[in-house]
């Protein structure tokens, strides 16, 4: 038996350590349980043999919320039962918190690519995951499918209503990094993206930067720890200029540059300068300053050129 001493529509058990077996014992009452729109489960050390039943009861619901899964390991079976319960178009689930679940890019790309069908999501959770691990079967063999690949061609659809994604602290790089970037330029849903901690490099930094120019509804994006290249960072100092909304940007512990940090870190005082509310805010703390990058041959003088006059441009509209 549950008992809940207050009137609540939160059950939170999480940190609880309460293992398979009362995790099982639990699973057999969450159907019927009255009242429940959110449901916690965080840390408590299950595998799949209490989180198979626990999916399967919160499949018999059609009131459920939110649902929090996190620091558990989440197997084949687990991951399974969740795409199964999102290709029920029935399902109202709006928060998704899968953060440090053990879930791989064969176990994340099988429920993301159910998510498509999904219209009520708007805040998913996927830190501190092995999404991206097995980016090098991808290189060898295209036709292996990423869960970031996944993420991304979902990111892209037209019918997504995500609001808020993290993926930080997994190892997104390669094709699939530049993939995000281009979902990116396409989406127009999401307000916050979290990539921290990530392996986006050079060319998946580009990719972001470009995107930028044509997206119009992200506010909030953290890419720290990328190895953002110098290069990378001016493409993405472009894409600022002629992004509209963003207003909060981590760049931090990167390998910036002498050309990306001049580029960037001119940024929000220029954009004062030029009349504007100075509303950027860029965080390059703890990057690298000092390197130089001979594929980023910018000419700064006639690059500045063409900056203060998207400034303008960009500022106009904005007005």
């Amino acid at each position: 038996m549950l008992v809940r001493r207050l009137q609540t529509t939160r059950v939170d058990l999480s940190h609880a350590g309460m293992g398979d077996q009362l995790g099982a014992l639990l699973a057999a009452c969450l159907a019927d349980l009255p009242c429940m729109r959110a449901l916690s489960l965080r840390d408590n050390r299950l595998t799949d043999a209490a989180l198979l039943p626990v999916v399967r009861a919160i499949r018999r619901r059609n009131d459920l919320q939110e649902l929090d899964l996190s620091e558990n390991v989440c197997g084949g079976g687990a991951a399974a039962e969740l795409a199964a319960y999102f290709s029920d178009r029935g399902v109202c689930l709006r928060t998704l918190m899968l953060s440090a679940a053990d879930l791989d890019d064969g176990e994340a790309s099988k429920f993301v690519e159910q998510l498509r069908h999904n219209t009520s999501l708007t805040h998913l959770d996927l830190s501190r995951n092995l999404i991206g691990k097995q980016e090098s079967v991808n290189y060898v063999n295209p036709a292996f499918y990423t869960g970031a690949e996944a993420l991304a061609d979902w990111l892209a659809m037209p019918q997504c209503r995500l609001r808020h994604l993290d993926v930080s602290w997994n190892t997104i790089r390669l094709g699939s990094a530049i993939s995000f970037g281009e979902a990116l330029a396409r989406n127009a849903s999401l307000h916050t993206l979290l990539l921290g901690y990530n392996g986006f490099g050079a060319a998946g930094g580009e990719a972001i930067g470009a995107a930028l120019c044509r997206n119009t509804a992200l506010r909030k994006m953290d890419l720290t720890a990328n190895s953002i290249s110098p290069r990378a960072a001016v493409v993405i100092a472009e894409g600022l200029i002629a992004n509209k909304g963003l207003r909060e940007v981590a760049l931090g512990q990167n390998p910036l540059g002498k050309q990306g940090a001049r580029w960037v870190t001119r940024l929000p005082g220029e954009m004062v300068g030029e009349g504007g509310g100075g509303a950027l805010d860029i965080d390059v703390s703890g990057s690298n300053f000092q390197i130089e990058d001979t594929r980023c041959w910018f000419d700064d003088d006639k690059v500045k050129l063409k900056l203060k006059c998207l400034l303008r441009w960009a500022l106009h509209t904005r007005q």
